[in-house]
């Protein structure tokens, strides 16, 4: 490894970290830093509850999280609301649950 390439693994991996911490909110999960996904498999997916392409994916990803769990996955959903009505907590708070 080159000199300082630690250091910046480390920068970017704060980065991450408070990226990830500064979501307004979190659902079906306690916030997670990079100390809790450290040396996992971490899926990011982002999506909109309207995104016919997101509803698609939905069951795939489902049954990887829950297939692979044990061996270090963990899927992160980043809700990116496009339109107003998507943008209301408590709309995405009902699909959340009902999923």
């Amino acid at each position: 490894m080159g000199e300082g390439a630690e250091e910046r693994r480390a920068v970017e991996a704060l980065k991450i970290s408070l990226a990830i911490y500064s979501q307004t909110e979190w659902l079906n999960s306690p916030k997670l830093t990079v100390v809790d996904l450290r040396e996992k498999v971490v899926l990011v997916q982002f999506w909109t509850y309207t995104c016919i392409n997101w509803l698609r994916t939905l069951s795939y990803v489902c049954a990887w999280a829950k297939r692979y769990k044990d061996q270090g996955l963990v899927v992160i959903g980043v809700h990116t609301p496009e339109f107003a009505f998507e943008k209301d907590a408590d709309n995405v708070h009902v699909l959340t649950v009902s999923r």
